[in-house]
């Protein structure tokens, strides 16, 4: 049941401090000594793999500390966050000289409820008379007596700190894959022979969906892949008639989908079952292991692997938009173990990835309870 707790606008409990923008002018690519780092939205949404630093001598920098909590307006409206330690972007506030009536770890979980959210996005991305920065001033904030606070943010802290070890247990488990993988993928010492990519796969010839398909098809993009799961993670239902150019190579169960563009982002991943059957884009390279020579599975774990990957990079062109042909991945030669060897390299990386899906599969439990619990916690469910 709700309970009415009196309220108060946003900019009446705490201070809300732009960050500035310095100008490309004023990046570094790599930190030094009197350099500090930038941070962005897109660091802040977990969608920056490029960070930035500037100078520390700039004079119209706004500082933050690990303490401090953060809120985007720009870009990617609502991310709340805070940990960081750096020179904060335009796109973004910080807040400060929090009220003693508000918790800070209440006004940190308070900022990331739904209905908080709808009205920073209603703000930054519709059409409204006030300016979004004077606007997020007037957010609605709840404010129950300080015990209840406490109670709130020591129940959602619970939450997280488990969040935090799954979180910690992937990375584990990233790790333990990686290290896996180049050892059993190492050839040295093995007596293993070395074959043609093209000698022990089967090419896939290009077609035009209508000549496999009536109506619709499934259709694999890059967008189709997870990278940090190396996953098909969704297909576009495509009609015949609306057939993307680059919609031309069938993909069957086994087969692995090697994003030849950009390959050292790692587009790579397994057709599964439920995956038969679709159309991929030609900016993926299709490797479709002949069955008496090569474990499909194995040939899909050597394609993650750096030396693979390293050999790939090597036929690398262009500045913009730099991709690989065919071809040249189908020369390169990989180190081919006895089938049994495959076979047993395969169940022990399986086993690993097992393990980190249940992890996969626990973190999203985990974020469904905290959000549930956040949603009772602000309408006084969850506290005496």
């Amino acid at each position: 049941m709700k309970i009415n707790w009196p309220t108060k606008k946003l900019g009446e409990v705490c201070e809300l401090v732009r960050g500035t923008e310095p100008g490309s002018e004023s990046y570094f690519e790599e930190p030094n000594k009197n350099t500090i780092r930038f941070i962005r939205v897109g660091d802040l949404s977990g969608k920056m793999d490029n960070p930035k630093f500037v100078s520390k001598e700039l004079d119209n920098l706004i500082m933050v500390r690990p303490e401090e909590i953060l809120i985007s307006f720009d870009g990617t409206p609502g991310v709340v966050s805070k940990g960081w330690d750096g020179a904060v972007a335009s796109g973004i506030r910080v807040i400060r000289n929090i009220k003693p009536e508000i918790l800070k770890g209440f006004l940190f979980y308070h900022l990331q409820t739904p209905r908080v959210q709808e009205v920073i996005k209603f703000y930054t991305t519709g059409v409204t008379i006030l300016h979004a920065s004077r606007a997020i001033s007037h957010i609605e904030v709840i404010l129950p007596v300080l015990n209840i606070q406490h109670q709130i943010v020591e129940r959602l802290d619970a939450i997280r700190k488990v969040q935090e070890l799954n979180d910690k247990q992937i990375a584990l488990a990233d790790e333990l894959f990686r290290s896996l993988l180049q050892r059993e993928m190492e050839p040295r010492g093995k007596n293993w022979e070395m074959k043609r990519l093209g000698d022990v796969c089967n090419r896939v010839q290009q077609t035009h969906p209508k000549n496999v398909f009536k109506e619709k098809f499934r259709y694999i993009d890059i967008e189709s892949i997870n990278p940090k799961t190396n996953t098909i993670i969704g297909v576009k239902l495509i009609e015949i008639d609306n057939a993307p150019s680059r919609a031309r190579k069938p993909v069957k169960e086994g087969d692995t989908v090697f994003a030849t563009t950009r390959p050292y982002l790692k587009n790579i991943a397994y057709v599964s079952p439920e995956f038969d059957n679709c159309i991929a884009s030609t900016g993926f390279c299709v490797i479709r292991a002949k069955g008496d020579l090569l474990e499909p599975k194995f040939l899909f774990f050597m394609s993650l692997s750096e030396p693979f990957i390293s050999k790939v990079l090597v036929y690398q062109r262009g500045a913009s938009y730099p991709a690989v042909p065919d071809s040249n991945i189908y020369n390169i030669k990989i180190p081919l173990p006895p089938f049994s060897t495959q076979r047993q390299i395969v169940e022990k990386l399986q086993a690993i990835q097992g393990y980190k899906k249940k992890l996969l599969e626990q973190k999203q439990k985990l974020q469904e309870l905290f959000e549930s619990c956040l949603d009772k916690a602000m309408e006084g469910e969850l506290v005496n």
